[in-house]
């Protein structure tokens, strides 16, 4: 796993694509799914994005985040399929309990959802690298306070990583035990949490500093090193992903 984030630096048709193309992508065709009324959308948008994760070399690796989710949906299943309101008939019963269809439907309706969104939002965020991401989305008007907000949210995440392990590291090397029963790796983990904190609190004002001293709230107009490079195609393709919840809603008011 590259140390920021979850992006994985290859060379595939994905990772080339504009990254303003793949925010798009992972914002509206997740949309669309939870506009459908029925799992069938969903289910073929989940496909989708798995071939999307095939092609980037990443399907192996968005599997196992996105099966873990799935067993904590599990509960969604059967609380929906036996308490769901409704009317219809029961197709099995397990004592005074009953699944109904309607509660199954709808379960395997919400869990499609979630996991298409999951997906493509991974997707997105092992593909496209953060400075990238909003970099891209600064140069198209976004403003720099909200953009250093972003960036400094994504990377977090392979920072405290990174910084988790280190310490994890060092504790074990002063002898202390990691590993064993519940009780065992609960009281190991207790000390590297103050460490952690500590470490993002100096990490932020080491961040603070640094942007003043390069004139970060300078009123000056900027100007960027890297242009923008897109296909000539990928606007039109952004127009048609945008349209698609559109048309959902007109669809689902005119029928």
């Amino acid at each position: 796993m590259s140390d920021i984030g979850l992006y994985h630096p290859r060379q595939t048709f994905i990772h080339q694509l504009n990254p303003f193309t793949k925010l798009v992508l992972a914002l509206c065709l997740p949309m669309t799914g939870f506009l459908s009324a029925t799992p069938t959308l969903p289910l073929v948008l989940l496909v989708v994005g798995f071939v999307l994760l095939a092609v980037a070399k990443e399907a192996r690796d968005a599997s196992r985040i996105i099966v873990r989710f799935a067993f904590m949906l599990t509960v969604l299943f059967v609380v929906q399929s036996f308490f769901h309101p409704g009317a219809d008939s029961p197709v099995w019963s397990v004592g005074p309990l009953q699944v109904k269809v309607h509660g199954f439907m709808f379960a395997a309706l919400i869990s499609l959802r979630f996991l298409t969104m999951l997906s493509y939002f991974y997707l997105l965020m092992s593909t496209t690298h953060p400075s990238d991401l909003v970099f891209n989305l600064e140069r198209r008007g976004l403003s720099p306070k909200v953009a250093y907000v972003i960036l400094a949210t994504l990377q977090s995440v392979g920072e405290m990583q990174g910084r988790a392990k280190t310490i994890r590291d060092v504790q074990m090397c002063r002898g202390v035990q990691m590993e064993g029963n519940l009780m065992v790796r609960a009281k190991a983990y207790l000390p590297q949490i103050g460490p952690l904190v500590i470490g993002s609190v100096l990490n932020i004002e080491t961040r603070a500093l640094a942007l003043e001293v390069r004139g970060f709230g300078s009123k000056a107009k900027k100007s960027f090193i890297d242009e923008i490079k897109e296909a000539p195609w990928e606007r039109g393709a952004r127009y048609v992903l945008l349209s698609l919840p559109v048309l959902l809603v007109l669809a689902r008011l005119i029928w």
